[in-house]
């Protein structure tokens, strides 16, 4: 994962002075000597972390076109072979680096090569003769990119500390783009400093005389699959997973680490990249993390506390697994302050950072220069297909639909009456789907408890955080779009900052192959009856499994629960947060954006037991995401408070 930067403004000298200054700021994010060029006013530099045996040959900065192009990335390409083949490179191919092969391809087709590139990346192109910069990021934000632009000067860097070391681009935050990131409202460029954007996945950003276009590239094609049998599909998309794990493991010879739950994505994962590995010769360790502190083993009849054993059973169904178990423990708020800067922005939910370490730390202990994750698994391989009924009733397939309510109603998901809402449901108005859930007593939680910002940021007229009610509506109230539209919301997260700040702590890449770009738009054309088959929610990965997964994995219908100790483990810093609330007051900002009565409140009223989802959302989220955000605030700003 490398690092780069680049600007460009009418004083060539003063452009590589700005380069040289951006190297040196992002030194934790690229381990190489830094490298940069010039052409024509514009400046680019890199720093290279090498991650497969292809960055060997990197030489970048390029320059292609015959002198037009200067390009900088951070790319490694999940399907190579085929993108080598369509550019019509030679014998020279295997020598080339990942971004060797991007230049070739803008050398052919210009800016149309960077619709075709498969896998994560980030680049930066400079056309020497129309005098613009293009910035591009893959569509599943697994690379980061920021830029600022003014008047005089256009600038780039893989993190926003690239930017602030060039004086311009300042420490200064802009408050409504901070709340648009604390609020997850949808401005997909949004960035917490006053002068720095992201360019948002999936999109290209033109900067061109003092001004930015953002113009998004990736539009999947959600048009249906045709018409096949449920088992053809399940060969097929079996065979695609196995596709898209095999390419995240290039470059991964040190080792292989994967997360390892008791879920069906990181399952799926682990077990595939077995399989993988065992044809070499060689082995994966899954890791587990299990609760080490206190919790109550009946918290819930619908969660699985201890992941641990069933973990162990699909491990045990390979022989290149070794399972490794970890535990988190320490400080959940000393663990998001060592993160934030690295990040770029505050952290979201920082208690699931010290699981994270402690599987990061084992990762390195052991040697492993790769972490295979199951992110994206629940808007792709694992989706649970319940949008089946809608999409069948606004498809007019009377006959198909009564009888996949049938079905559900076989399996006990559902009774008529339900089944009829769950098909209406998503073509009512958003304020009377509320009130028929009402009705039922199944409204989700308010969703300001999710949030420890005051009530005047939450209301849906300040234009700022309109969609917080989103986070829990996507899960429930779909659209008759076959569901899409729900799982493109899933899909549109952004960790590419976060995969960069552990690569620069820690010395693991972070690999999702469940977000592997034709992966995804394979599985979004798939039919929700597929994934639903027979009334089964989740039907398809089930069958996908058979062969790598335990049954008893398989049948399981509770969630699995990470980090059951949670409240024991925020207990014992007690007091710490509790001087965290004191900070947050004594800091004007912090103390205008949070509400400080609200958080002195859940302290006097600590729990005993973590007994609901609402404890759990005021304490773990709430809570927490406020702290995380006031330490971002106060590193950013230089406050001793």
């Amino acid at each position: 994962m490398t690092a780069i930067c680049g600007s460009y403004r009418q004083d060539a000298a003063c452009t590589a002075r700005d380069t040289a200054d951006m190297l040196v700021a992002l030194t934790a994010y690229g381990l190489a000597e830094p490298r940069q060029a010039s052409l024509g006013g514009a400046s680019m530099g890199c720093r290279l972390t090498t991650l497969v045996p292809e960055d060997a040959f990197d030489a970048q900065p390029y320059r292609c076109g015959g002198g037009r192009y200067l390009i900088v990335g951070d790319v490694r390409l999940t399907e190579r072979d085929s993108f080598i083949a369509d550019i019509g490179l030679g014998a020279a191919a295997p020598r080339m680096s990942d971004l060797a092969v991007v230049a070739a391809a803008v050398e052919r087709w210009g800016e149309d090569a960077i619709a075709r590139i498969y896998g994560p990346f980030a680049i930066a192109i400079w056309d020497a003769v129309e005098q613009h910069l293009l910035l591009a990021r893959d569509p599943l934000g697994e690379r980061p990119l920021y830029y600022s632009v003014s008047p005089d000067r256009a600038a780039f860097a893989s993190m926003p500390e690239g930017l602030v070391a060039l004086g311009e681009a300042s420490r200064a935050l802009d408050r409504d783009d901070l709340l648009r990131l604390l609020t997850l409202a949808d401005d997909a460029g949004a960035s917490p400093y006053s002068d720095v954007r992201r360019v948002p996945p999936g999109h290209i950003v033109r900067l061109s005389d003092g001004r930015a276009q953002a113009v998004r590239y990736w539009q999947p094609d959600l048009t249906p699959l045709p018409p096949r049998s449920h088992a053809s599909l399940v060969v097929e998309l079996r065979e695609r997973l196995g596709n898209a794990v095999e390419a995240a493991l290039r470059g991964a010879e040190r080792g292989v680490g994967a997360h390892l739950s008791a879920g069906f994505d990181s399952s799926a994962v682990a077990s595939t990249a077995a399989i993988a590995l065992s044809k070499t010769g060689r082995r994966v360790v899954a890791l587990t993390v299990v609760p080490r502190g206190k919790y109550d083993p009946a918290l819930s009849p619908d969660v699985i506390c201890d992941e641990g054993p069933a973990a162990a059973m699909t491990a045990a169904m390979h022989d290149n697994m070794d399972h490794v178990l970890v535990s988190a423990s320490g400080d959940a708020i000393a663990a998001s302050e060592r993160y934030a800067i690295a990040f770029g922005e505050p952290l979201r939910n920082p208690f699931p950072l010290l699981a994270e370490e402690a599987v990061a730390a084992e990762a390195k202990a052991r040697g492993l220069g790769v972490i295979l994750t199951g992110d994206a698994g629940n808007a792709t391989i694992s989706y649970h297909g319940m949008a089946v009924l809608p999409e069948l009733l606004a498809q007019g397939r009377v006959i198909a639909w009564f009888r996949a309510a049938n079905a559900q109603r076989r399996r006990g998901k559902t009774r008529w009456r339900g089944a009829v809402w769950n098909s209406v449901a998503p073509w009512l108005p958003l304020k009377l789907w509320r009130k028929g859930r009402r009705a039922a007593g199944r409204l989700p939680i308010d969703a300001a408890r999710y949030s420890a910002l005051r009530r005047q940021w939450l209301r849906a007229d300040n234009g700022v955080t309109d969609i917080l009610g989103r986070r829990h509506t996507e899960q429930t109230h779909y659209t008759p779009k076959r569901g899409v539209d729900a799982r493109l919301c899933l899909l549109s997260g952004d960790n590419g900052a976060y995969r960069k700040g552990m690569l620069s702590r820690w010395g693991i890449d972070y690999r999702d192959p469940t977000a592997d770009r034709r992966l995804v738009e394979f599985t979004l054309r798939i039919p929700s009856e597929h994934y639903s088959f027979d009334g089964e929610p989740r039907a398809l990965i089930r069958h996908v499994l058979a062969d790598r997964v335990p049954a008893a994995v398989l049948s399981e219908t509770r969630r699995g629960y990470q980090g059951a100790d949670w409240l024991d483990l925020l207990t014992q810093i007690k007091p710490r947060l509790s001087a965290e609330v004191d900070r947050i007051e004594a800091m004007s900002l912090t103390n205008e954006l949070f509400d400080v009565p609200r958080l002195r409140k859940l302290i006097e009223d600590w729990p005993a037991q973590d007994v609901s989802d609402e404890v759990m959302a005021e304490y773990r989220y709430a809570f927490l995401d406020a702290v995380s955000a006031a330490q971002f605030i106060r590193k950013v700003t230089g406050s001793n408070h």
